[in-house]
């Protein structure tokens, strides 16, 4: 696993554990917080920079309280740095006073100044997530009570008393790092001098890898190792890690895969029934990245590992502990508190059900061996693997629990004997295609090419492409037949598909009359005498006509005789009002959290009459910015057909 930094620049990398920032929610902002914040500027200006009073507990912030602790501790500026080292150490006092320590000028601490370290505990409990009360300076019963529970929470002595080990632990990740430990892990391969080593040394229980790293760096652990460690007395716990160094690695489908490759190699192993198995993120992950990939990863390992009957645990900053663990895809946490940098060990209390917490790194040394180790805290929750049983080899049976379809595909079951399952899919059936024969364009109506479509499902496999209607030719040889005083027969050469012609005649060429002919001529009647006329005509079939002829110039013989206004006046409610929109059957307000209005966070509220032009909408979420936006909509054919929306207006709700 990841290590960050050495001894010393974890010292300096000052993190905290802050239980008003679950992972869960938001980071709102906290009254008390803004306080300690308001406390840090005033107090300590000259030490630090400007810390926004936004009420957001941030790692600058908490990294603060020690200079806080070095300013009570009369340190100089330019003297106190923000880490807690040898000169802080020696100045830390016990809470309550027992006057060992001694200030920067080498003098006892006054009451006074013994309630301003009381004060900066109440604070550094409460940004670790204890509410110690109003932080008076006062050792009172509220400030044991949070001092005593977070104590208890991190496995100390809980005497009602803060002293340097207490103080290091609030203002640091790793807290002291000197401390003694029964617990560790590591990636080196144990023998059995190694293994006598560690159990010499105090360690009792030690954690190791299931497998190789995909780098193919040699650390897994093989049966004749575990049982090297457990005949020198030691428990061991094992941990999964081939990457997971990358927030790319963190998918769904690698989820699946890694649990199964865990359990095949438990079962190798011989690993008992409730054994923990714990999968590790080895890398600084952020709130977005917790609650999104890393997730989904930790629900598909807790589903396939739900199939035997072993515990899923989580290794990880304690921001990715508290949240997998929160969601219940996790049973135990392995906490990763000497990766200090890691922004998820920055405001985030330590998990409930954490078993191990790697705090420092060390090399235990004897006459011939050097065996490098992480030093872990151990609460006594998960006492890791004891004994083996016998090994098992899984022998997997394949059945068919959803036959693939031309539409979806199918799910395939594969069993062994000792209960462990998994699926994998069965990918579609090839469609069935059956012909669609093309069809001929007439010059009614357009054609078809051919194509096919499935059998089974409809599907269409070849689109059918649409093939124009024939056109109709031109009329031409347009000419007359037969003139007198009152009516002209013309005639024209037939034209191919025609079902009938259409003839215009016009005296000045702009208005025309039509008349319809059945064949290739016509006697057009009632003419002036001596008027002179045009002709044109075209052929016809169905509603459609080709193209004029030509114009045929003759005469008839001589004869003889907006959104107005958005109010919060209640606690979480919003009203707002717009102006009518003539012909609408009605309006659609649409009121998000965000600017985008995506479908999470828009809430749609339909008024159904148009002379409605306004509505109170309540259940909003309190002390939040909506964005608001109207449109209105036309109901045809039982269908709306809405408008364009209006400008977007803003409103904070009313908390």
């Amino acid at each position: 696993m990841k290590k960050t930094l050495s001894f010393l620049m974890l010292t300096i990398m000052i993190v905290f554990s802050a239980g008003l920032m679950s992972l869960g929610a938001e980071s709102t902002s906290d009254s008390r917080i803004k306080e300690i914040q308001q406390y840090l500027n005033t107090e300590i200006d000259d030490y630090i920079d400007y810390i926004p009073l936004d009420g957001v507990s941030s790692p600058y912030m908490c990294r603060s309280l020690v200079y806080a602790l070095q300013s009570l501790e009369g340190l100089p500026v330019g003297t106190a740095n923000g880490v807690f080292g040898p000169t802080t150490k020696k100045c830390c006092p016990v809470i309550p006073y027992d006057g060992s320590a001694l200030s920067y000028q080498d003098k006892k601490y006054t009451d006074g100044q013994i309630k301003d370290f009381t004060r900066l505990l109440q604070y550094a409990l409460y940004v670790n997530g204890f509410d110690a009360g109003e932080a008076d300076g006062n050792f009172d019963t509220e400030t044991v009570k949070a001092l005593t529970d977070f104590k208890a929470l991190m496995d100390m002595d809980t005497a009602p008393k803060a002293d340097l080990t207490t103080w290091l632990a609030l203002l640091t990740a790793p807290g002291d790092a000197e401390r003694k430990a029964t617990a560790a892990d590591s990636a080196t391969i144990l023998d059995k001098a190694k293994a006598d080593l560690l159990y010499s040394e105090g360690y009792r229980y030690i954690g190791r890898y299931l497998t190789n790293a995909s780098s193919g760096f040699d650390k897994a652990l093989t049966r004749q190792e575990a049982e090297i460690i457990l005949g020198s007395g030691l428990n061991f716990f094992p941990i999964y890690q081939t990457a997971g160094t990358k927030y790319s690695y963190f998918t769904a489908s690698q989820g699946t895969e890694d649990a199964g490759k865990a359990i095949e190699a438990a079962f190798k192993l011989g690993l008992p029934e409730g054994t923990v198995i714990y999968f590790a993120v080895d890398f600084d992950a952020t709130r977005s990245q917790i609650r999104g990939n890393i997730l989904s990863y930790f629900k598909a390992v807790a589903d396939r590992m739900s199939k035997v009957h072993y515990k899923v645990g989580v290794y990880g900053s304690k921001g990715v502990c508290r949240t997998v663990s929160e969601k219940g895809y996790a049973d135990f946490s392995f906490v990763s508190s000497l990766s200090s940098a890691f922004y998820g060990n920055s405001g985030f209390k330590m998990p409930d059900n954490w078993t191990y917490n790697q705090f420092a790194e060390t090399t235990l040394k004897a006459t011939g061996i050097s065996l490098a180790i992480d030093k872990n805290d151990f609460s006594g929750r998960d006492e890791g693997v004891s004994s083996l049983v016998t090994p098992h080899t899984h022998s997997y049976k394949a059945s068919v629990s959803k036959a693939a379809t031309c539409t979806a595909a199918g799910t395939k079951l594969f069993s062994c004997s000792c209960g462990d399952s998994y699926t994998s899919s069965i990918a579609k059936t090839a469609h069935t295609a059956v012909t669609d024969k093309a069809v001929s364009p007439t010059y009614k109506k357009t054609g078809k090419t051919e194509g096919s479509h499935c059998g089974k499902c409809g599907k269409v496999i070849t689109p059918q492409k649409t093939v124009e209607r024939k056109k109709l030719g031109k009329v031409k040889s347009l000419k007359t037949s037969k003139i007198t005083s009152s009516y002209i027969k013309v005639t024209w050469k037939k034209v191919t598909g025609a079902e009938g012609y259409k003839v215009q005649y016009s005296t000045d060429g702009k208005k025309w009359k039509t008349l319809t002919a059945s064949k290739n001529y016509l006697t057009v009647k009632k003419l002036k005498a001596g008027q002179s006329y045009r002709f044109r005509v075209c052929a016809t079939a169905g509603k459609y006509s080709g193209s004029y002829s030509s114009v045929l110039k003759t005469a008839a013989k001589v004869s003889t005789g907006k959104l107005k206004t958005l109010k919060s006046t209640k606690s979480g409610t919003l009203t707002a009002t717009w102006s009518k929109l003539s012909g609408a059957d009605g309006y659609q307000l649409y009121l998000s959290t965000s600017k985008k209005f995506t479908s999470k966070t828009t809430k749609k509220v339909t008024v159904k009459k148009n002379k409605t032009v306004k509505t109170t909408v309540k259940k909003l979420k309190k002390n939040k910015k909506y964005y608001v936006k109207l449109r209105g909509y036309k109901t045809v054919n039982d269908k709306k057909v809405y408008g364009t929306f209006s400008a977007v207006k803003s409103i904070e709700v009313k908390k």
